[in-house]
């Protein structure tokens, strides 16, 4: 993914850079919403661009550039850059990709080979300078923009994320808890047994009543023995979901107990489906 960061080894449009001494921008304005009308919890990006540099523009014009918008979520690892045909228009992220906040960052990348690049405005310390652009390479960077994502109606299945560790045993599996998302950390077999289960519908109810479960009593361990986790996401969906089937969670204290309230919470989607499937 392009980074405004980076050293360049050609003059690139980006604020705090003098490689353009004319006044040249990339602009940006973005509107973020959240959406349930077709799918859950949906984020939605509108978006205005305006390049005020004749020559990237004819570049775009012309299809040896284009305008891609970056898109980054440090909560879920999400990170996608997507290539927009116009300069005004409206995105869709998919569902459950972005939580905590969202990064976008707007740029201009050259798409074809581009010789003898020596656009207008350019600080007159290049002087007759041309440049051999790279497909792939950026050319303007704008202004970074963060906002910041709240999901009401968020499941609390929507706040688990699932990555492969090579460090653990292939059968294992462990929780972490530490952050707005929980994460579990799978051994190569639990994570072929996860995507197995989760992909089916005739396998997902065994979710709820092995890793679903395990990870809701600890999550559930950690609200109770005030762990100073009460301000994370999966925190406060938990609380709530548990209120809204008459479970009172200080009522929780110990492992038997949290136990049986998580199974009771989870009835409908573990024992009793694996039942119903059955029959």
């Amino acid at each position: 993914m392009p980074s405004k960061n980076r050293i360049y080894q050609h003059p690139v449009l980006r604020n705090g850079s003098t490689d353009y001494a004319d006044g040249s921008t990339l602009e940006s304005n973005f509107i973020v919403a959240i959406s349930g009308d077709h799918s859950k919890d949906t984020v939605v990006v509108s978006y205005v661009l305006q390049v005020r540099n004749r020559h990237l523009l004819g570049l775009v014009e012309n299809g040896r550039a284009a305008f891609f918008l970056s898109f980054y979520s440090s909560e879920t690892l999400f990170k996608k850059l997507i290539k927009v045909e116009d300069m005004k228009g409206e995105l869709q992220l998919p569902s459950g990709a972005v939580l905590g906040s969202l990064e976008i960052e707007p740029f201009i990348i050259a798409v074809t080979q581009i010789n003898q690049y020596c656009p207008e405005g350019l600080n007159a310390e290049y002087g007759n300078l041309k440049f051999e652009i790279d497909p792939g390479a950026t050319l303007a960077v704008g202004e970074r923009e963060i906002f910041p994502i709240s999901f009401a109606r968020r499941s609390f299945q929507d706040l688990i994320r699932v990555q492969t560790s090579t460090e653990l045993d292939k059968n294992e599996y462990e929780i972490s808890l530490a952050s707005n998302i929980i994460t579990i950390n799978m051994g190569t077999n639990v994570r072929q047994a996860w995507e197995l289960m989760s992909s089916d519908a005739n396998y997902r109810s065994f979710l709820f009543i092995s890793i679903y479960k395990d990870t809701f009593v600890e999550a559930l361990s950690a609200l109770v023995s005030g762990d100073d986790v009460e301000e994370f996401a999966w925190a406060r969906k938990l609380t709530e979901t548990f209120e809204k089937v008459g479970l009172n969670i200080s009522d929780e204290a110990d492992f038997a107990k949290l136990n049986r309230a998580v199974l009771r919470l989870l009835g409908k989607k573990g024992i009793e489906q694996v039942i119903a499937n059955v029959n």
